[in-house]
C-alpha cells in the first residue's frame, strides 16, 4: 500500500491511496503470506511512502470503493474490505462466487446496499448492507453482460451490450 501526502492528494486522496493498493498489483503488492516486502526496485517518489502489503488474490479483476468500503472481485469470490483507514484496510468478508477466470467481473458496481456481478449467464444481485455477511439476494438468467452499471442508485442496471435491468425490486430483477 502506498500513501500520498494529503497536500498531493486533494479531494480524491483516500480513494487514490486505496486504489494504488489494487492497481499496482503483484509486482508491488506482495502475494498472500509474503509479509511486508519492500517495494519493487526502481519505484520511488518524493510524494510516495511505503506502508506495507494488502494480500489480494493473484487474479483480482476489479474493485469499487464506496463509503469507505472496497468491494473486490476475483474469479472465485467477492471480498469486502473496510477501507475507512486507507493505509490499513481490514478484511470484512468473502462470498464465494465462481466466475470464469478470464471473464471475472472487472467493473463491479454497487450503491452500498446491493452489488451487481455477472457470471455464467446470470446477473447476481448481492445484498451488501451487512458488509460482514454479504448474500446473494436474487439472480436473473441471461443478465450477464461484460459489465453492468448501477444507474439512479441501483434502481436500474445498464449492461455494456445495451441490456437495461429493472432493479426497483432487487429481489425480482
Amino acid at each position: 500500500a502506498w500513501r500520498w501526502p494529503p497536500a498531493a492528494c486533494g479531494r480524491g486522496g483516500a480513494r487514490a491511496r486505496v486504489l494504488a493498493t489494487v492497481v499496482w498489483g503483484p509486482g508491488v503488492v506482495g502475494w498472500p503470506g509474503s509479509g511486508q516486502a519492500a517495494p519493487t526496485p526502481g519505484v520511488a517518489s518524493a510524494t510516495l511512502a511505503w506502508l506495507g502489503n494488502v494480500p489480494l488474490q493473484a487474479d483480482t479483476a476489479g474493485a469499487h470503493l464506496l463509503g469507505g468500503y472496497l468491494y473486490v472481485t476475483s474469479s472465485h469470490e467477492l471480498t469486502i474490505y473496510d477501507a475507512r483507514v486507507p493505509e490499513s484496510p481490514t478484511l470484512l468478508s468473502t462470498l464465494p462466487i465462481p466466475q470464469m477466470p478470464y471473464f471475472a467481473e472487472e467493473d463491479v458496481d454497487t450503491n452500498g446496499s446491493i452489488l451487481l456481478i455477472g457470471t455464467y449467464g446470470l446477473l447476481l444481485v448481492i445484498d451488501v448492507r451487512d458488509k460482514a455477511h454479504p448474500a446473494v439476494l436474487s439472480t436473473l438468467q441471461g443478465g450477464d453482460e461484460h459489465t453492468i452499471t448501477c444507474v439512479l442508485d441501483c434502481t436500474w442496471g445498464y449492461g455494456s451490450y445495451g441490456e437495461i435491468i429493472d432493479l426497483r425490486d432487487p429481489t425480482k430483477p
